[in-house]
């Protein structure tokens, strides 16, 4: 995806400022060698691969939610909140 730019790429350096040290955590593989980068992507491919079809699993979940009826909307989504709110304090996954 190189040279694509986000609509929202103006906001990266306040959303990095809010992130803190989770945001360098999170991203020194991305900042490293790319060589390195790359030989692990390869290694590990099945199990990005896996990861990355539970999060698109989530976003499609998040986007047939929010597209809803309007009656619908806001009763699955508080359901969605709330589900994550409960993992969060430990009821969940």
């Amino acid at each position: 995806m190189a040279g694509h730019a986000s609509p929202w790429a103006h906001e990266w350096p306040a959303a990095r400022a809010l992130a803190a040290t989770g945001w360098r955590d999170m991203t020194r593989l991305a900042a490293g060698d790319i060589e390195m980068g790359a030989g692990i992507a390869a290694t590990n491919a099945d199990l990005i691969r896996a990861r990355l079809d539970e999060l698109r699993a989530v976003l499609d979940g998040w986007i047939g939610d929010l597209d809803a009826p309007d009656g619908e909307m806001p009763d699955r989504v508080r359901r969605r909140l709330a589900d994550a709110r409960a993992r969060l304090d430990g009821g969940g996954r």
